[in-house]
């Protein structure tokens, strides 16, 4: 397509060219004729002389000379083709920039072009919306005040080389970028009033990737090694400074023995549970994107937790309270995987409930167009079988709310200890519930007791 538009256009230029000895032509064409008309004028009065034809043919030849001067002819040649050229560069001069620009703003990313002054020839939707400060026209530097970022710019203007950094922003939230700047050619075409004018000098393109999940995900990781590590050197520390004591100064006391067993029995206790957690929590993240294709009645799986707990919510004097009206209420998933979910959530409502003296456990449908009554917002186009742990325990502060999944989170610790908890009940009870495509609502009240409710999209 391209090498058909490039023979048009030189067929266009010698085209032009053969119009223009078209008109030479004609020209001498006119000049013969004048000539002619003269000897025959002079020839009819009887006063043609050899002279006058010397003359005529002198003319003629002049004109002819004149007009097809092969020089003259080669430098208008030579401007018709230039002028052609530059048209052709310009053309794909702007061609070029309009379709860059176009890329440009289809970008999911915030992207600017600037010149060497920082003033700012070009950005797309995406980095006006976040950054609303930087418009087309405006100094980068104005907006950006990072000193490390505007350096990483004022290498790339010196050297020519690409720079790459990490920014952080914190208005209106805390975002991580990875920036990446790099030199441009003959690049940016922008407005100036009425006119495009096509910026003949180096400009410098800037993008921002979103690193801020990557740089969440690290933290939690980083969290999470601290935490385990925390977690199982206290407990080790502890048996360890009591096998110590048994080996030396009680050695022969069986009383501080009998003591010291019961609590490296204790520690040695929490620790494997500790371990069995974390490895229930690696292998269900190893298995995040298997789907369930068996069907699980959900009211089975609670009347087999609930009678596994009595045992338990008895020795916290709580009652469990649960309504089967039998109804079937199916989903896809994996029956002990449910029953490891609804077991911690009924068990933590009556370990940290304890002093509301019940839990009430309840199942229902929600039908197309009723209301979940959830702090978050719902499709109600849809239909859906939500389970609630409601306890009437002392509460959970709400800043505490966002955060109860995350692995080795504790409202109290001191509580938690006492309780045999590890840190990663509700973090296991996310992903088992990620893996079934349901979600986890939590609300609390201080004073009044906290309600987990999980949220079964209804498929079958």
């Amino acid at each position: 397509m391209d090498s058909d538009l490039n023979q048009s256009k030189n067929n266009n230029v010698i085209s032009k060219i053969y119009q223009r000895l078209w008109l030479r032509l004609k020209m001498l064409q006119g000049v013969l004729v004048v000539a002619i008309l003269l000897l025959i004028y002079f020839g009819l009065i009887g006063k043609v002389s050899i002279w006058l034809m010397l003359i005529c043919i002198v003319a003629l030849i002049i004109s002819a000379v004149s007009i097809f001067n092969p020089f003259r002819f080669e430098e208008e040649q030579a401007r018709f083709l230039n002028s052609h050229q530059n048209s052709k560069v310009s053309s794909a001069a702007l061609g070029a920039a309009s379709s860059a620009k176009a890329l440009i703003d289809a970008i999911d990313a915030p992207i600017f072009v600037i010149d060497k002054n920082y003033k700012i020839l070009h950005c797309n939707g995406v980095a006006e919306n976040i950054f609303s400060g930087a418009t087309l026209g405006s100094y980068f530097n104005m907006q950006f005040r990072n000193p490390e970022f505007l350096a990483a710019i004022d290498e790339v203007v010196k050297s020519g080389r690409n720079q790459r950094l990490e920014y952080q922003t914190h208005n209106p939230s805390e975002n991580w970028y990875l920036v990446e700047i790099a030199p441009i050619s003959k690049f940016s075409i922008y407005k100036t009033g009425d006119s495009n004018e096509y910026n003949q000098e180096q400009d410098y393109f800037i993008i921002f990737r979103d690193i801020t999940q990557m740089h969440a995900v690290e933290q939690m990781r980083s969290d999470f090694i601290a935490n385990a590590s925390h977690e199982l050197r206290t407990p080790l520390a502890s048996v360890s400074g009591y096998i110590d004591t048994l080996l030396g100064a009680a050695r022969n006391d069986e009383t501080a023995r009998e003591q010291f067993l019961q609590i490296m029995q204790k520690d040695t206790a929490r620790m494997s549970r500790l371990i069995d957690d974390l490895l229930s929590l690696s292998r269900i993240e190893m298995q995040r994107n298997v789907v369930y294709t068996n069907r699980v009645d959900l009211q089975q799986v609670l009347q087999q937790v609930i009678g596994t707990l009595k045992p338990v919510a008895k020795g916290f004097d709580v009652k469990i309270n649960f309504k089967n009206d039998k109804q079937l209420y199916e989903v896809l998933g994996e029956y002990d995987a449910l029953v490891q979910v609804f077991q911690n959530l009924i068990e933590n409502a009556c370990k940290y409930g304890q002093s509301g003296g019940k839990v009430d456990v309840k199942i229902r449908r929600v039908e197309v167009g009723e209301s979940l009554s959830t702090s978050a917002d719902y499709d109600e186009a849809k239909s859906y079988i939500v389970v609630s742990v409601q306890d009437y325990g002392s509460g959970i502060a709400e800043h505490h709310l966002p955060r109860l999944t995350e692995r080795f989170y504790r409202v109290s610790v001191e509580a938690s200890r006492a309780h045999k908890g590890t840190g990663l009940g509700l973090a296991i009870v996310k992903h088992i519930l990620n893996q079934h495509r349901a979600d986890l609502d939590i609300t609390s009240e201080m004073g009044k007791g906290s309600c987990f409710k999980v949220i079964f999209q209804q498929k079958i």
